[in-house]
């Protein structure tokens, strides 16, 4: 099973999910405790964006380390791409494939046969990805780059919107319910934690307890639809005209204040937002 996230630079899109083929067994001498994969690993001591995916690139490092990579990584790229951090391996596996970007969009694959069976040996996994620092400059912050302590009230016009993209996207967020969905029946106990890296720094996000409860327990009701709700919930939060607001409303914010009140605001007791920035 493949799961893709196509997403806009600002409005979000939609979640999709079809089958895929069964992942098969790969010798791994170097490592421990590695899941079968469909295509060769590679061991690299960087991470990188792999649009071929002839192989799928492994690293052994921490997550502070790995984060720094993909910091410097979306400076110099615009396609996105995704991997699972395994945090009681300090290991780093490349999940995502068939990226594609068009320059104001992107869409990258999750293969999520290959995350369940990460899954099925290891009890925490922690999903990250990357918005490309080449969105926010299409225009409108062409000539600037304003870092997380830029004050926003300063901010002209529509310079204001592309704050909105150091948050999860609606497929961003959909997708973390859907993977907890998925997942909650063959694997239940696995926690998983899901981050975005922007230039401003990361923005975590997924299902609190009381969330993945709901989701379970209201699987299947169409006037219940956590997946929906959530989804909404992100398109306003990170719309244009939301985020003036939030500025308007804030005193003397810098851009990173801005985002972790956008945080709190897609934030309640089932699904939760936090925002690390930048030092």
């Amino acid at each position: 099973m493949t799961i893709c996230l196509s997403k806009s630079r600002f409005a979000g899109a939609i979640l999709t999910v079809w089958a895929g083929t069964t992942a098969l067994a790969n010798n791994h001498e170097n490592f421990d405790q590695i899941p079968a994969s469909d295509t060769p690993y590679v061991q690299v001591a960087a991470l990188g964006t792999n649009i071929v995916n002839d192989a799928r690139k492994i690293a052994r490092m921490d997550r502070l380390t790995g984060v720094s990579q993909i910091a410097s990584l979306l400076r110099r790229t615009n396609y996105e791409e995704q991997w699972a951090f395994i945090p009681t391996a300090n290991l780093w596996l490349e999940i995502g494939k068939n990226e594609i970007s068009t320059g104001e969009d992107s869409s990258v694959e999750l293969d999520f046969e290959y995350l369940k069976s990460i899954a099925g040996i290891y009890d925490e996994i922690h999903i990250l990805h990357f918005h490309p620092s080449s969105y926010y400059k299409q225009g409108i912050w062409a000539d600037s780059q304003f870092d997380v302590n830029f004050p926003a009230k300063d901010l002209q016009g529509d310079e204001v919107t592309p704050i909105g993209l150091a948050l999860p996207s609606s497929a961003d967020v959909a997708s973390t319910v859907q993977m907890v969905e998925l997942l909650s029946d063959a694997h239940p106990e696995t926690k998983l934690k899901f981050t975005v890296v922007s230039p401003h720094g990361q923005v975590s996000y997924g299902p609190t307890k009381i969330g993945k409860q709901k989701l379970i327990f209201h699987r299947g009701n169409p006037r219940r639809n956590f997946l929906r709700d959530i989804a909404v919930r992100t398109i306003l939060r990170r719309s244009p005209r939301n985020i003036k607001r939030t500025i308007k409303n804030l005193r003397s914010p810098n851009i990173g204040d801005v985002i972790s009140e956008l945080c709190k605001q897609m934030s309640g007791e089932d699904y939760l937002v936090t925002f690390e920035p930048n030092k």
